[in-house]
């Protein structure tokens, strides 16, 4: 067996969204490697990224050629640096992270993937999440995410609440601000080509309610329904349109006051 303990200084992980590229350097980071017949073992225990920060340990093992891969990660804090936030949230940030979780590739694809995902905070294009945990699993380029979200709020101002104010009557929009509790529902990636959200539902005020099912396919389509409570009255909405320019029509037989 080969086995060498270092430190790697310098380096930098290169992020991008919508045209734009921020970076995040890693200072400084410890750990192990070692060359076990064919097998490489790696152990990295002190991440030092700069205007961020990483407590845990991750343990990667690899053939020679790096096509398969058992990843084991235990990260009690991540945060990235600030420019890095903004880039990927549009505006927003993103709190303190922490992950526990495996994930197995195979030929350079995803094979195996299970964990536990919590988010302190993060401010996505205008929406807040506040305590959101989301345990993954996946297999064979499937992938589902069980969510749950304490709370979210819906800024006016945030792409989403053209759509939100079809749904929500104005007298919930608290100085243009909305906002859902206990939210939860399920996300599946399938074959990396199409996305689903299935059985969303959230409280809003004393008696109201919303729930959601929906995906878009490989070229973007999107199909679902969207369902609103007030006490007695029932209000359902189609689901129509693209990713891009997504559109709600009320599907009267399915409405009742």
């Amino acid at each position: 067996m080969i086995r060498l303990q270092g430190e790697h200084r310098g380096l930098e992980f290169i992020f991008s969204n919508k045209g734009q590229r921020e970076s995040q350097v890693i200072e400084r980071m410890l750990g192990e490697i070692a060359l076990s017949g064919d097998k490489w073992l790696i152990a990295v225990n002190r991440v030092e990224p700069r205007g961020g920060n990483f407590i845990g340990d991750v343990k990667v093992e690899a053939d020679r050629d790096f096509k398969n891969l058992d990843i084991n990660a235990h990260v009690d804090e991540l945060a990235f640096t600030p420019t890095v936030q903004n880039l990927m949230t549009q505006g927003g940030e993103v709190g303190s992270v922490s992950l526990d979780g495996e994930v197995r590739i195979k030929s350079g694809f995803l094979d195996k993937a299970k964990g536990l995902l919590r988010v302190q905070n993060m401010k996505v294009e205008g929406v807040e999440f506040s305590k959101t945990k989301t345990q993954f699993e996946g297999q064979q380029g499937n992938l589902s995410l069980s969510t749950q979200v304490q709370k979210i709020s819906f800024s006016e101002k945030s792409p989403t609440a053209g759509l939100m104010k079809q749904v929500i009557p104005p007298k919930y929009w608290d100085d243009g601000d909305f906002e859902a509790q206990d939210v939860s529902g399920k996300f599946v990636l399938q074959d990396r080509k199409t996305f689903s959200w299935k059985g969303f539902h959230a409280k809003f005020d004393k008696n109201g309610q919303i729930g959601a099912d929906g995906s878009w396919d490989q070229d973007g389509v999107l199909k679902g329904s969207v369902q609103v409570r007030e006490g007695t009255q029932n209000r359902k909405w189609i689901l129509e349109g693209n990713r891009d320019e997504p559109r709600l029509v009320i599907d009267k037989r399915n409405s009742r006051r």
